[in-house]
């Protein structure tokens, strides 16, 4: 039979050894969710990141379709009136569009 010291010492060491384990199963645990927060945010910031670049995208074929429409376009009155009243809201200034002077007939 285990003597009564020995019973206690193996009891101190079974109990220092589960503080242990129960510590580091908690620092595990902190560690888990951390990284699955880490992991959520990775994907969040992929899906943004492809959003921005289809975004640039659809913005690149915008300019090309908006910059062959003025290479193509006759300047009627009616094109030239819309692109008075475009010029005026400021949306053709910012891209570098400026506006023509009416054609002399």
């Amino acid at each position: 039979m285990i003597g009564v010291e020995a019973t206690e010492k193996i009891f101190v060491l079974f109990k220092k050894h589960y503080e242990k384990y129960i510590n580091i199963s908690q620092k595990y645990e902190e560690a888990r969710n951390i990284a699955y927060y880490l992991e959520e945010k990775y994907h969040e910031v992929k899906h943004f990141v492809a959003d921005v670049v289809m975004l640039e995208k659809i913005l690149r074929r915008v300019e090309v379709g908006v910059r062959h429409l003025f290479a193509r376009m006759h300047f009627s009155p009616l094109c030239l009136l819309a692109e008075k009243a475009f010029a005026r809201e400021g949306m053709f200034a910012e891209h570098g569009y400026r506006i023509h002077p009416s054609p002399v007939r």
